[in-house]
């Protein structure tokens, strides 16, 4: 009998507990609602977490986007699609003197969750720290992180900050094109002598298109400007290959800035592999051992190109 009801106190004990932490209909709601203004962020970590493909061109487009997904109600709506807008002064929000202390406090708060959380204007509240920390971090995009967009023939409108800024990311973009154009690996140093000018006055047509060719050189960076920009699918890397002949000096140029950026997100992965390899059978494996073990399952889609498919299927099975 005593053991009966001290089940019963038990179990009313945790039923207590349960309603105190059990979540009201508008913390569910506010949930819904967090949940909409986060995915943009986790679609963004995805897409510049990538490893396979250019990362650093659109990066501050991505991040001028998810700008505009939580802006506040207070700041003007800023229109992607005009020049004048986005990631300079046309953008104005009010930074406080004591935001990042403001930042450490709320981090260490701790959260009372015996009492229903108060809802009513959270999801401002949330929205509105958000664009604080894309602004207050992200306000003064690198020069390597712009050139590369320049370079995206994806990205190249620049449509995310204002004409000004534009136009100062062309002179850099000039700059180093001339750099690499009078540097000793581009410089032909030829000049072209009374007899080639005889030969091209007799129409050699090989010579001519020769001539035209160097001639459009001079242009290259004006061609690449004036082309319309490309759809988000197109792959810059096979675009540049494509188009080396006719811009030499940019697709040079590209090389160096179309770039990956460095992130977490492959160590984060790796990680989780090694937690998916390392299972209770596997714990007694040498550590150079398990290391050359997780560097197989890491690339195994590669060496399916360099082994025999008998050899590679028993890598697979790993």
């Amino acid at each position: 009998m005593s053991t009966e009801s001290e089940s019963d106190t038990d179990t009313k004990k945790d039923l207590k507990r349960l309603k105190e932490i059990m979540l009201s209909d508008d913390e569910w709601k506010l949930i819904k609602q967090l949940t909409k203004i986060l995915q943009p962020f986790y679609d963004a970590t995805k897409l510049l977490g990538g490893e396979k493909y250019a990362t650093t061109s659109f990066m501050y487009y991505v991040v001028a986007t998810l700008q505009i997904k939580v802006i506040p109600k207070e700041v003007e709506v800023v229109d992607l699609t005009n020049d004048d807008n986005a990631f300079d002064d046309d953008i104005e929000f009010e930074d406080g003197d004591d935001d990042d202390v403001i930042i450490m406090q709320n981090t260490k708060r701790k959260i009372k969750i015996k009492n229903p959380l108060n809802c009513e204007g959270k999801e401002e509240e949330v929205k509105r720290n958000l664009y604080h920390l894309l602004h207050h971090y992200w306000e003064n995009p690198a020069k390597e992180g712009m050139i590369s967009a320049l370079l995206d023939p994806r990205v190249k409108s620049l449509n995310f900050v204002s004409s000004l800024k534009k136009e100062g990311i062309i002179s850099l973009l000039r700059d180093e094109y001339q750099f690499v154009k009078e540097s000793e690996e581009f410089a032909t140093g030829t000049t072209l002598n009374s007899d080639d000018l005889d030969l091209l006055e007799s129409n050699n047509s090989l010579l001519i298109d020769m001539f035209a060719e160097s001639q459009s050189a001079e242009n290259e960076l004006n061609d690449y400007l004036s082309l319309q920009q490309l759809s988000p699918k197109t792959d810059p890397y096979k675009w540049w290959a494509g188009n080396q002949n006719r811009f030499p000096i940019l697709s040079y140029l590209a090389k160096k800035y179309l770039s990956i950026s460095a992130t977490s997100t492959s160590s984060e992965r790796l990680f989780s592999q090694t937690g998916n390899t390392m299972t209770a059978k596997c714990m007694q494996l040498k550590p150079k051992f398990f290391e050359k073990l997780l560097f197989l399952k890491k690339n195994h889609k590669i060496l399916s190109n360099i082994f025999p498919p008998e050899i590679y299927n028993e890598i697979d099975q790993i």
